[in-house]
């Protein structure tokens, strides 16, 4: 469904920001790094900022799961108990709370038409060139990080007069972590594990 031109027209100036947004989720390259991490800094300068957007100690440190270990990982640690994963697991609800009450619902049903089209297959694509070998749980694990955090941009970007401003910040900061081509795995125990 698309978006009316009148919804559009409300949309104003944010109707820019969505459309790039959903454009660039769309050129996202999934899961592409290798355990090569060129820019360490920068991605630890990253980690540091959704850190920090979620309220957390910035002074967290940063480990790589290699890819031997991945399997073992997502099946030992429960995402749903890292603080990053937490917060994003609420933010469905406020984005849809937003648009209900600003009476925008069919701006998350262009959402929900738009993000899964623009990022599923190239998601889908890059975790199993990536990590096909280790099984379907990590497959589909990592396809689900891309359409959670796919999802959180697109929905903050249009609900940006109603969402927290930290949780355009968190969405933001993940999309700028898998354009670098790696998979956040959350937050446990003050360590912020990447693959």
């Amino acid at each position: 469904m698309a978006i009316s031109a009148d919804a559009w027209s409300e949309l104003g100036q944010s109707a820019r920001r969505v459309a790039e947004l959903t454009n660039r989720i769309g050129q996202v390259q999934w899961f592409r790094r290798g355990n090569k991490f060129e820019d360490v800094e920068a991605l630890a300068s990253l980690v540091q900022e959704v850190c920090q957007t979620i309220g957390l100690s910035t002074a967290v440190e940063v480990k790589y799961v290699p890819i031997e270990s991945l399997e073992d990982f997502v099946r030992q640690y429960d995402i749903a108990k890292s603080p990053l994963w937490q917060l994003l697991r609420g933010l469905p609800d406020e984005v849809r709370a937003g648009l209900e009450q600003s009476h925008r619902l069919d701006w998350l049903e262009y959402a929900a038409d738009t993000v899964p089209t623009s990022v599923f297959h190239s998601a889908f694509d890059g975790a199993f060139a990536r990590y096909g070998a280790l099984g379907q749980e990590v497959v589909l694990f990592a396809v689900s990080v891309a359409m959670w955090i796919s999802g959180a941009v697109v929905g903050v970007a249009l609900t940006n007069d109603t969402t927290a401003p930290g949780s355009s910040g968190l969405a933001l900061r993940l999309l700028e972590l898998s354009e670098y081509g790696v998979l956040p795995l959350g937050l446990f125990d003050g360590v912020f594990y990447l693959a």
